[in-house]
């Protein structure tokens, strides 16, 4: 009798967007079958201060307690997202990560080096949007070109079509508990 090997769990990375019942990067991250890692990285180059950060923290753990009603666990590390998703990926041997995209410069230029890196060491990475209903490059003047500021945008954007509809939530979240630590 051969043992079988189990599957490579993917990682599913919380920011400021707590939400399970249509949250894309979680739906996404159930939809491959593969056991699901759920963190939320404490980064201080992106914690908000104040009653935010304090909002911030108390839906973390609102998010804590909903995973663990099913079965899961929200890693919370503390650190630089960079060196602690690597870390993540290596010691649970994850195959992918899932995120919602952050439009803020700061969020932006993590994620794009996240995703550099990640791509590189030959982890897959999936972005998707989950805030806006219209990614901002994707609405255009009459003529093509990207629009200059938001308020153009905005008025572009209501001719834009028809919003993508949000994700249903997943019957089986198949959300399994981090086995070691990082």
């Amino acid at each position: 009798m051969t043992a079988s090997i189990p599957p490579a769990p993917v990682l599913v990375l919380f920011r400021d967007d707590f939400r399970l019942s249509d949250n894309p990067a979680l739906h996404a991250a159930c939809a491959t079958g593969q056991p699901v890692l759920c963190a939320y990285v404490q980064d201080e180059a992106c914690l908000p201060k104040g009653v935010i950060g304090w909002w911030l923290a108390q839906a973390a753990g609102a998010l804590a307690e909903a995973l663990g009603k099913q079965g899961g666990t929200l890693l919370t590390p503390e650190g630089e997202t960079l060196s602690v998703v690597q870390d993540l990926v290596k010691a649970a041997g994850v195959s992918e990560v899932f995120w919602n995209r952050r439009y803020d410069p700061v969020g932006k230029e993590i994620d794009t080096a996240l995703k550099a890196a990640l791509t590189e060491q030959g982890v897959a990475v999936q972005s998707l949007s989950a805030r806006l209903l219209h990614e901002p490059w994707a609405v255009r003047t009459g003529a093509g070109a990207s629009l200059p500021d938001f308020y153009g945008m905005v008025a572009r954007s209501t001719g834009a079509g028809r919003a993508r509809s949000p994700p249903a939530r997943p019957a089986d979240y198949s959300v399994c508990r981090f086995a070691g630590g990082v």
